[in-house]
């Protein structure tokens, strides 16, 4: 349902960002529980080896100055609105990898969005991360939740694998929750229904 990304050169120039530095993402709405905070902490203690964007539109619960306070200090760029599908597109296309510091966490579209474009996922050691990651270690790596330098050593380490590698592991990933595949358990039960 994503339009193809845009070449990835021009993407980051048109954002004010550095095309030769690996770029990390956090995209979707702003809010207190998607630690965005640590996202900055871990960014700014990697001193400039990786860049940050956080892209969405904030939501009223949340704190956005703190989050442009925290952007100040961190090479990065930050878009408080909400992007077109095409910007969304192109952010994570051309990211190394998107950010999951979720301080809690019931779902995530940003997951299954990023692996759907091909990239894998850093993200708290939460059940649900945990569980997903499980099947294809090389969609993702998990950091101890709440814990800045447990993230950054997980870009780094994420960042060692070679990037064909951790884009297929993440196209196989989405590819098992596919509407094909997730409607099979709910057809076997229809169908059981049936023959009762």
């Amino acid at each position: 349902i994503y339009p193809e990304p845009r070449d990835r050169r021009s993407v980051l120039r048109e954002f004010g960002l550095d095309p030769d530095v690996p770029l990390v993402s956090c995209i979707g709405i702003i809010r207190p529980y998607k630690g965005l905070d640590l996202a900055c902490q871990a960014v700014r203690s990697l001193q400039g080896a990786v860049q940050l964007a956080i892209c969405g539109a904030p939501h009223s619960s949340g704190d956005t100055a703190a989050i442009e306070a925290e952007m100040r200090t961190v090479r990065g760029v930050l878009v408080a609105r909400a992007l077109n599908d095409q910007e969304f597109s192109d952010l994570i296309g051309a990211s190394e990898a998107v950010l999951l510091p979720y301080r809690k966490i019931t779902g995530s579209g940003s997951l299954l969005a990023a692996w759907t474009l091909g990239r894998g996922v850093i993200a708290s050691d939460l059940p649900l991360f945990r569980e997903m990651l499980a099947q294809e270690p090389a969609s993702g790596d998990l950091f101890r939740p709440e814990d800045s330098r447990s993230l950054a050593e997980s870009i780094t380490r994420y960042l060692n694998i070679a990037p064909h590698v951790r884009e297929a592991a993440a196209l196989r990933t989405a590819q098992s929750y596919s509407w094909d595949q997730t409607v099979k358990p709910v057809v076997e039960v229809m169908q059981r229904w049936q023959t009762q």
